[in-house]
């Protein structure tokens, strides 16, 4: 889905001529595949996108109106690129810009077709057939989105379809005045018969109170399966937001599949070996952005003319802190880094270690993807390990990066934190973990600050 006027994307840009081809398998069945050139996740080493993209290994598999619609366009265009600045009409040979559809052209449009079907109607005595007036006035295109639930209401059972709209990267759409972000919600709120997918590096906050005003339907009565329960986050698994699930990173197995099919020679056997595959797995904590810049790394290294060794990938990478960083405010990326020293962390000592006086960034902090929560611990928090291992090893880059003197000093704010928790929990006896917990989060600050990895 693209907002009006913006281009179409890139795998679709990336299309030529013959691209699709129907393929009969053994069994019997048809199928057709799509080949070209794919962008998401084909990034270089420093974690920045490879502007022209990689030829996708596997082909999509698409319906057969793909097909014919790939078709259509091919007897559109004259050249060997199906998406050009124009598409071509051969039969009249006039061309068409590829831009947006306003919707004052589009109105117009609309009513020149009811005129044109009325017309046809009329000349050939089919009453019948005729478009009444609208008693809402003109059909324009905000209408459509009710208009297309309402269709697919009132399809017969055997012809039903739940119609699934997969939303990705949401966060790019919370800009300053939530334009896009109000758009998509109307539509998702028009729309009930459809699945709507979202993810995004941030949940949705539109049962919450506080977006009253914000957008035009908000509220824990308007969106019951976002709103928390129980007095937890939405994000607590199992406890609020029915509708929100916070997905974890890969597993090791998962990891290592991964890379053994992402990368594979002629005869389908992996090209990345054991040793750097488990040597990738390792550094990634499951964070798949982490695997695919180590591939990136891998493939680069190759083109060089070298043969990578495990060596070459027992490093982080600065692309996936940036990312973290950039979704974070000022406070919160202080936060961030101050409890990078502590192996877990409830908000009373990650706002101490950050040397604040309140606590609200701290638990906006939790709230994010990076930090994982056990409920059950006697520090809930924990931040991803891949984030963790980068902070403390990796440069951010960021414009308020912080010197090593800021490390000391905030490693001593969380001995001092640490040291009053462990003085107060000194007089429970009968919780013998609470006493030690402190002394194990002493001695992983003092060796991060000393420059080891754990």
């Amino acid at each position: 889905m693209h907002a009006r006027n913006n281009p179409l994307p890139p795998v679709v840009l990336a299309l030529r001529r013959g691209c699709c081809t129907r393929v009969k398998r053994d069994d019997g069945t048809v199928q057709f595949e799509v080949r070209g050139r794919h962008f998401k996740g084909v990034l270089n080493e420093d974690g920045n996108a490879i502007g022209e993209g990689e030829e996708r290994a596997d082909p999509w598999i698409v319906l057969e109106p793909v097909a014919r619609a790939i078709g259509v366009v091919e007897e559109l265009e004259a050249g060997e690129q199906l998406f050009t600045r124009t598409l071509y009409r051969c039969a009249k040979g006039t061309c068409m810009p590829r831009t947006g559809l306003s919707s004052n052209t589009a109105l117009e449009r609309i009513r020149a077709f009811t005129a044109w079907a009325n017309q046809l109607a009329t000349a050939h005595d089919r009453p019948h057939e005729l478009i009444p007036p609208d008693p809402d006035g003109a059909v324009a295109l905000r209408r459509f989105r009710h208009k297309l639930a309402w269709e697919i209401s009132r399809l017969p059972p055997k012809h039903a379809v739940v119609l699934v709209i997969l939303l990705d990267t949401f966060k790019d759409t919370s800009d300053r005045h939530r334009d896009t972000e109000w758009l998509l919600q109307r539509l998702m709120w028009l729309m009930p018969n459809a699945f709507f997918v979202i993810s995004g590096r941030t949940r949705l906050e539109w049962a919450e109170p506080a977006m009253q005003g914000r957008l035009d339907y908000t509220g824990p009565t308007a969106w019951p399966g976002l709103a928390a329960q129980h007095g937890q986050p939405a994000r607590a698994t199992g406890q609020g937001g029915t509708r929100q699930h916070l997905i974890g990173g890969f597993s090791a197995r998962d990891c290592n599949e991964y890379l053994a099919r992402r990368l594979t020679t002629p005869a389908g056997q992996p090209l990345i070996s054991p040793g750097i595959r488990t040597v990738i797995t390792e550094h990634s904590h499951g964070l798949p952005l982490h695997l695919d810049l180590a591939v990136g790394r891998f493939l680069k290294i190759r083109r060089a003319g070298r043969t990578p060794e495990p060596a070459d990938f027992d490093h982080t990478f600065p692309a996936p802190i940036a990312r973290t960083l950039s979704d974070l405010r000022a406070d919160e990326r202080h936060v961030l880094r101050s409890a990078s020293l502590l192996d877990a962390f409830d908000l009373d000592l990650a706002t101490r270690a950050a040397g604040l006086t309140h606590q609200p960034a701290a638990r906006r902090l939790t709230e994010r993807p990076t930090i994982s929560e056990d409920p059950y611990a006697i520090w809930p928090y924990h931040q991803h390990g891949a984030i963790r291992a980068a902070l403390r090893t990796a440069d951010d880059h960021d414009e308020d990066q912080w010197t090593p003197a800021d490390w000391h000093q905030a490693a001593e704010r969380a001995l001092v934190a640490l040291g009053l928790q462990w003085h107060n929990a000194g007089a429970d006896t009968s919780a013998p973990s609470r006493t030690i917990a402190p002394l194990r989060s002493v001695v992983f600050i003092a060796v991060s600050t000393d420059g080891t990895e754990t």
